[in-house]
């Protein structure tokens, strides 16, 4: 069964490789310097996607698949090779490869953070995809011209606070999406790809990372994704 969740992702990356093609077929056909750059640009926008979906797609490689048909993303799917992670540093990355995406809908990612260390133990690719998956979420379901903030406090624990400008929850979603596979009320804002299954897997390193995460969301006014680990704790 692992394999029909597998073949949902390779199947999104075949469909992004191929409007990415029909897209720069069109752009190319135009010689002029705009027509260059819009080509430019979507081949950004597809490393992009590109990146986030290979991620997930070898979260699932061995996934089992529940009765209920979800896919079981836990412990024994996921492996940590933990080591101290420079929280800050690692944003800075999610923030460069997203703001080309968050650019093409005219939108900001706006991060701040404390000029102090903080740094947690934890996988660094593993958390940098489930950050990633986050932000990546934020500009794919936010409308044009609104904003991605991102937070990163220190004080007792480190946490890392992601807000956005889009649709939000439907109530009887906020509890179920952190935990259940599925796609949800809310629709890519700008012809975007969605499986379904990134944030399942972002829990999950988040767990392992003995960190938290919460959501706060209402309908029609954004949401709210907290990660919450203890700092300095590199044990």
């Amino acid at each position: 069964m692992i394999y029909e969740f597998a073949k949902k992702l390779k199947d999104a990356l075949i469909n992004l490789s191929v409007k990415t093609k029909r897209k720069l077929k069109r752009k190319l056909n135009r010689s002029d310097k705009k027509g260059k750059q819009a080509a430019a640009n979507i081949e950004a926008d597809n490393l992009s996607h590109t990146h986030r979906l290979k991620g997930n797609l070898a979260g699932t490689t061995s996934s089992h698949i529940t009765p209920s048909g979800n896919p079981n993303v836990t412990s024994d799917t996921i492996k940590l090779n933990k080591e101290s992670v420079d929280i800050v540093s690692l944003i800075n990355q999610v923030v460069e490869i997203n703001t080309p995406l968050a650019k093409k809908k005219n939108q900001k990612i706006i991060f701040t953070y404390p000029n102090t260390d903080c740094v947690i133990l934890s996988d660094h690719n593993k958390l940098y995809q489930a950050i990633n998956n986050i932000v990546g979420n934020a500009i794919k379901f936010s409308p044009f011209d609104k904003n991605i903030w991102i937070a990163v406090t220190k004080e007792e624990n480190i946490k890392i606070i992601i807000k956005d400008e889009g649709p939000g929850f439907k109530k009887d979603e906020v509890g179920d999406v952190l935990i259940k596979f599925g796609k949800h009320s809310a629709t890519p804002t700008g012809d975007e790809i969605s499986t379904g299954l990134g944030l399942l897997i972002t829990k999950q390193i988040i767990n392992l990372s003995k960190g938290k995460i919460y959501l706060e969301s209402e309908e029609g006014k954004g949401a709210t994704f907290t990660l919450e680990f203890a700092g300095d704790k590199l044990n």
